[in-house]
This record gives structure tokens, C-alpha cells and sequence, in this order.
């Protein structure tokens, strides 16, 4: 059996039998529109070590990448073109294609805490037990 995809928008969430070309566009748009903040699409398995593609308001494109060590590598993209996001969005969910990604930022540091923090934050939860 091919990849299984969800589709999260915060207030719900899709399964992979109710995924369309169209209502990835019609998310987007809730996207677009600020009905909805973000929207995730997730396969139930890693696409070329992808865990997921998302998309957080106007439009920033971000993607996660997984190694075996099980560190992450986070991308991201912004660009005012829904088209170009509808895309890549279709091309993730329908070809399981990757998007090309010369332009892309890698944000990783911003969602990897300090030692210190991490130190903290185990000590924290050390006293709380």
C-alpha cells in the first residue's frame, strides 16, 4: 500500500480517503484567509526522511527532515505565491516529491534548545516528581 497522508488545520483534522487536490486548496485558502493558522500534511511514513510539509500563515512553507540518529533538519520558505504553495503541497501529497529547496532556510537551531535550558528544564522536572 502506497504512503497515508493527514491533513491538520488545528480544528481538524483529515484522513487520507478524504484528501483531495481540492481541499488542499480550499485549506490553503482558510490559510490565506486566517480562518485557520497553519495547516500540516503528514505521511505515515517518512518521504525521502521528510516527516512532514506545513504551511503557517502568509505563506511560510516549512518542512522537517529526519536522520537516523534522529536528529531533524528544519527548512523553511516564504513567498506570497499560493500557486507556487498549492504546488508543493500537491506535488508532497500526489508524487511524494520533495520540493526543490535551493531557496529554502534552514531553521533548525530555532527549535533545538541550549544546554542550559535543556539542564533547567530536566532539574525542573527532577523537583516536580
Amino acid at each position: 500500500m502506497g504512503i497515508q497522508f493527514q491533513l491538520d488545520t488545528g480544528d481538524r483534522i483529515y484522513r487520507n480517503e478524504d484528501i483531495t487536490a481540492k481541499l488542499i486548496k480550499d485549506c490553503l485558502d482558510k490559510v490565506d484567509k486566517n480562518e485557520v493558522e497553519f495547516l500540516v500534511l503528514k505521511p505515515n511514513r517518512a518521504i525521502k526522511d521528510s516527516l512532514f510539509i506545513q504551511i503557517i500563515s502568509h505563506f511560510v512553507v516549512e518542512i522537517r527532515f529526519e536522520n537516523r540518529e534522529k536528529d531533524f533538519i528544519h527548512y523553511s520558505y516564504i513567498t506570497d505565491n499560493q500557486e507556487e504553495v498549492l504546488n508543493i503541497l500537491i506535488d508532497y501529497w500526489k508524487v511524494n516529491k520533495i520540493p526543490d529547496m535551493k531557496n529554502w532556510k534552514d531553521i533548525s537551531d530555532s527549535f533545538k534548545l541550549n544546554f542550559l535550558s535543556r539542564l533547567f528544564n530536566k532539574l525542573k522536572g527532577f523537583n516536580n516528581d
